[in-house]
């Protein structure tokens, strides 16, 4: 059998496509799709990045409204003057609602909503909903469970505490104060369905912040990290201070107070040189100037605390009346 050449094509000529379009019709109609088959598909088998962070989206979708629009425990949002980032509102039918444990986290977070929670489980440390989104941006701790939830051992805590610190959170250990072999034994005395259901006790056994350090192991210079409370007041039309600092570390307090002059010249001297890690202001009752001048002497990772004056701002006489009454230590 012998193959019959075909002629070149040449670039002028009419080429008839029509033969070859039926057959890709007759084929795409003959075509059956085949069926997907259903895969269960978790965090553990994903490998891409990007594959998990989209995985992970369904838990905002399901987080709850009071989760998503942060309002204090006033009820203030973020862009109200008197919006406090230490707490946050949640409303009593949602409290309401959460199992025993959950319960116990939300009454204590709500109080520290800006602080790093870590909460004692057993031989590890875990971080729950914002604190292990934290925790998962800073050393890559795994999100387990679609859920934001994250651990560390306790052999590894002291260094993760640190690196918090350094960065300029504070953070607070939630210790077990009761053993779990107690809760167990309680269990097998039979003392109550209500006792089963009650988690194993824990409570804020350390409260950790960049001008409070007190470990050794956890301070990384030789000079004084200082704490400071600052008072800023008007004397005879003049600015006026009274600081109160502490170097946590020692245990050295220190007072002092000056009628400053328009530039405040002494309260810049005084600032540049203690420096301080953490400080301490009267809400709503600091100057711009005084601010500005706070902020150009301070590191980036500098705690600022905004108090409000009177309830936690104390006056003077106000603290003077708790000490001589012994209350202020017993707190």
């Amino acid at each position: 059998m012998t193959l019959q050449e075909e002629p070149a094509v040449q670039p002028n000529d009419t080429i008839d496509l029509t033969p070859a379009v039926q057959q890709c019709a007759y084929i795409a109609d003959s075509f059956t799709p085949m069926k997907r088959i259903p895969a269960t598909v978790t965090l553990k088998d994903l490998g891409n990045a990007a594959v998990k962070e989209q995985a992970r989206k369904p838990a905002l979708s399901q987080r709850p409204p009071w989760l998503v629009d942060i309002l204090d425990m006033d009820q203030n949002p973020p862009s109200h003057p008197d919006y406090d980032p230490r707490t946050l509102f949640i409303p009593k039918a949602a409290m309401d609602r959460f199992q025993p444990f959950d319960k116990w986290y939300w009454v204590l977070k709500q109080r520290l909503w800006d602080t790093i929670v870590f909460v004692q489980i057993g031989n590890q440390y875990e971080l729950y909903e914002d604190d292990a989104r934290v925790g998962h941006q800073m050393f890559g701790f795994q999100l387990r469970d679609r859920i934001y939830m994250c651990s560390v051992r306790v052999r590894h805590l002291t260094h993760r505490v640190n690196e918090l610190v350094a960065k300029g959170y504070r953070v607070a250990l939630a210790g077990q104060v009761e053993p779990a072999l107690a809760k167990e034994v309680q269990i097998r005395n039979g003392l109550g369905v209500a006792k089963i259901r009650q988690p194993i006790q824990r409570k804020i056994t350390k409260i950790i912040t960049g001008g409070t350090v007190v470990d050794t192991d956890m301070i990384d210079t030789d000079m004084p990290i200082y704490c400071a409370a600052i008072k800023e007041s008007k004397q005879d039309g003049q600015p006026a201070f009274g600081i109160a600092f502490v170097d946590a570390a020692s245990g050295k307090f220190s007072l002092t107070d000056f009628v400053d002059d328009d530039e405040f010249t002494k309260f810049k001297t005084f600032i540049a040189q203690i420096r301080p890690r953490e400080l301490l202001l009267e809400k709503s009752c600091t100057s711009i100037k005084a601010l500005r001048i706070l902020k150009n002497n301070s590191a980036p990772t500098t705690l600022w605390n905004h108090l409000k004056s009177g309830k936690e701002f104390r006056t003077a006489d106000a603290t003077f009346r708790e000490i001589d009454s012994g209350q202020l230590l017993h707190q």
